[in-house]
């Protein structure tokens, strides 16, 4: 099966954990939905670093390498474990990557913010950015958030 042709479902998710470290260093997990269209497949990765607070509004920045082989890092969001019965399946989807160990050092933005280790304390991987948002209730009932 190829990995862009799987489909999460309900059955697959194992617990939640607020706080990723708690998964464990390479860990498969599968992120909770985020802003904009996500495909599946992108949804699927191993847990290689949580930088503690290091992300917008405080968040702790998650490194999580992808089925492509591509290392994604998250900010407020948390994942889910896989379901014991579906864990082969997806180890299955990991074999042919390489094995991460946690003394690589692990870098973001081309190659900037680099850190070793599992959990890195002390680090700001904002970029100056500043979260902000605003939610507006339109006359329809609708909610508007605005970035």
């Amino acid at each position: 099966m190829n990995y862009k042709d799987i489909k999460i479902e309900q059955s697959h998710l194992g617990n939640y954990k607020r706080e990723s470290e708690q998964h464990g260093f390479n860990t498969i997990v599968l992120s909770c939905p985020v802003q904009g269209k996500q495909e599946d497949w992108q949804m699927v990765g191993r847990i290689v670093q949580v930088r503690k607070k290091s992300g917008i509004f405080g968040s702790d920045t998650i490194l999580v390498r992808q089925l492509d082989g591509n290392l994604q890092a998250y900010e407020n969001n948390s994942f889910f474990s896989v379901h014991d019965d579906f864990k082969g399946f997806y180890d299955e989807l990991f074999k042919d990557l390489p094995e991460e160990r946690p003394n690589i050092e692990y870098s973001m933005s081309g190659g900037n913010h680099k850190a070793i280790g599992f959990i890195v304390e002390g680090m700001d991987c904002t970029d100056g950015r500043i979260g902000s948002f605003v939610v507006q209730k339109e006359d329809n009932g609708n909610v508007k958030i605005k970035c």
